[in-house]
């Protein structure tokens, strides 16, 4: 299991300080590893969010999956899994980050890699891969885990 944070450049386009995936990083740094399955939280806009940064999560959303859909050379697949099912699964409730490190120092131990609260992405990372582990048997290649 890997997990890094998500690589981030300064938008082009933008006149503020906004930042987008930078793809060939978030590639270059899938390519270093052997891949079996890529586990992608399956999102969506939700009410009362402006326009432009839906846009930009759902432009970041796609990004992820296009770059972890496996290539003609590459064996594997993509799997997205929404959050009630993973955070259902390790009986995580609401959004809070402190929850998603703690659930992931109980179930992988203490880490560097989740040591701050910033680091809630990466635990929720290993977290969801673990929920697809977990429940392999009853999965298929890109079938959404809902």
């Amino acid at each position: 299991m890997c997990g890094f944070r998500m690589p981030l450049m300064p938008d082009p386009m933008s006149r503020k300080k906004k930042k987008v995936v930078n793809t060939n990083k978030l590639a270059a740094g899938l390519a270093e590893y052997e891949i079996d399955m890529a586990v992608v939280e399956w999102v969506h806009a939700m009410p009362g969010q402006g326009v432009t940064s839906m846009f930009a999560f759902g432009a970041a959303y796609g990004q992820a999956l296009a770059v972890a859909t496996p290539k003609p050379n590459r064996r594997g697949g993509v799997v997205q899994i929404t959050p009630q099912a993973w955070k259902g699964h390790f009986g995580i409730k609401g959004s809070d980050k402190g929850d998603s490190i703690a659930k992931a120092q109980e179930v992988f131990g203490d880490s560097y890699r989740w040591k701050y609260r910033a680091d809630n992405g990466i635990a929720e990372a290993a977290l969801m891969a673990q929920c697809y582990i977990d429940n392999t048997a009853q999965l298929r290649y890109e079938q959404p885990i809902a």
